[in-house]
């Protein structure tokens, strides 16, 4: 079975009587089209029986009875196509992909599976939108070319030993969970760190952008896919720069603190690390980088100088070999690592993103995006938000007590003074916490990542720092 996951499209060239479908496909280059009649004649003698296209219009017919994807791939040999006749929605095709899946996973005819995902999108006809789900008959779009009725695809399931690749997937989701509201869109940056990663040369991406805009929730959510795709069969290691920024912390989040590993000489560590992860296919994240050599402007660097030499000798060692490196960062270069890393500069979500995870967001007040359909201003306040993850997180949970044009009236006023919508964001909400989370929150900020009990202790018994 070939499952084609990607674009297509129903043109016609310049020079060409009548128009044919085309497939997009992924080149060192970037994307590029390639026609029903390419495809059909290079699988003419794969003998794979069945495709499973989800790419739109990759069942649209032309003049010509053999200009889709899906008639050449019959014409071609394949027992069964399974392909999308017009465009079709993410949410639409996934929800169809699921159900056939677990039917053919059933051992059941091509026929019923593709009638069990047709009937799943007829029982649940709405679609994810800004304004919230919209009503659509999408469940006629995607269909079936066969050459015969009695075709099942998986007609007994063998069982075999998957524990290494689980184990692989499974500490990826570890090490690099999912946060409260999942993975939201990010699709053309996944793509272009994949692209990014491609050369055994180039092994690093670097991604950049401001405080709170999902650069660690991009890095995680792109080594969750990298791991079940077999990507990394060698690991996922993620070494956090938040509050230590030394070759040590690396070598302690991959091969583990405290252990023989560790009573080794720092040297012996590196060159067996080194080792190991030119041979083998792993995914490094190093999270929070910018506290390397100091950030913000003025403060002091995390690592003193010898130890900013020793982790760019590391990344530069790893050139040529089997692992990759994604580096967040909130500074717009790193330079002076010295290495060609490839950079995505990270921005807001899109607009159908934002809006979705908005919906997740008011789900947590007891709010729908479609109690706000009639008010322009609800699509207004995402508009001024930018689609910045943390700017939604603090400031739509508002909306339950409050109207769009209220807050954005607020809003309005720290965005003409502060150019970061995240300061904004934050100024703007900080009047509504309670006055004793107020006094108490200087305090709980003098710790980075989790408050001791003790000194929490100390501070409440001493009047000075006792608040009430």
């Amino acid at each position: 079975m070939v499952h084609f996951d990607g674009h297509g499209i129903f043109g016609r060239e310049p020079s060409a009587e009548h128009g044919s479908g085309y497939l997009v496909f992924e080149g060192k280059k970037g994307g590029h089209l390639v026609s029903s009649e390419e495809i059909g004649q290079e699988l003419s003698t794969c003998r794979v029986p069945l495709f499973v296209l989800n790419a739109c219009q990759s069942a649209k017919e032309g003049r010509d009875p053999y200009s889709s994807v899906a008639s050449q791939l019959v014409a071609s040999g394949a027992q069964g196509v399974v392909a999308m006749s017009y465009s079709v929605y993410s949410t639409a095709a996934a929800k169809f992909i699921e159900e056939f899946y677990n039917a053919v996973l059933d051992q059941r005819l091509l026929s019923e599976a593709v009638a069990a995902g047709r009937r799943k999108l007829y029982a649940d006809p709405f679609r994810d939108s800004v304004v919230g789900p919209l009503k659509l008959h999408d469940w006629m779009i995607p269909v079936l070319y066969q050459k015969e009725y009695g075709y099942t695809p998986i007609e007994h399931i063998e069982e075999r030993d998957i524990s290494d690749a689980e184990k692989v997937i499974q500490r990826a989701y570890n090490v690099c969970p999912e946060g409260q509201f999942g993975f939201i869109g990010r699709d053309y940056d996944l793509l272009k760190i994949e692209r990014s990663l491609y050369e055994n040369d180039h092994p690093w991406a670097v991604i950049s952008g401001m405080g709170g805009c999902g650069k660690t929730t991009l890095a995680y959510g792109f080594a969750r896919w990298y791991a079940e795709t077999g990507g990394c069969p060698g690991g996922v290691f993620v070494t956090s720069f938040r509050e230590k920024a030394d070759i040590g912390q690396v070598i302690g989040s991959i091969t583990g603190f405290g252990t023989d590993f560790s009573q080794l000489p720092q040297e012996k560590q590196i060159d067996i690390l080194l080792q190991y992860l030119y041979e083998n296919e792993c995914l490094l994240i190093w999270d929070n980088f910018e506290t390397v050599t100091g950030y913000s402007k003025g403060s002091e660097p995390l690592a003193t100088r010898e130890e900013q030499e020793n982790l760019a000798a590391f990344l530069k060692q790893l050139k040529g070999g089997k692992t990759r490196v994604i580096i967040t960062t909130r500074k717009p270069d790193e330079r002076w690592l010295k290495i060609g890393y490839q950079l995505v500069e990270l921005k807001g979500l899109n607009e159908r993103d934002s809006g979705k995870l908005a919906e997740s967001i008011l789900k947590t007040v007891d709010k729908k995006p479609e109690d706000f359909k009639d008010d322009p201003q609800y699509s207004r306040l995402l508009s001024i938000l930018r689609g910045h993850p943390r700017s939604l997180e603090v400031v739509l949970p508002h909306l339950r007590d409050t109207s769009p044009a209220v807050i954005i009236q607020g809003l309005q006023h720290h965005l003409d003074e502060l150019e970061d919508v995240l300061d904004a964001s934050l100024t703007y909400v900080f009047p509504f916490l309670s006055q004793q989370t107020q006094k108490h929150l200087p305090v709980i900020g003098l710790f980075a990542s989790f408050v001791n009990e003790e000194t929490v202790k100390w501070f409440s018994e001493h009047k000075e720092y006792h608040y009430k």
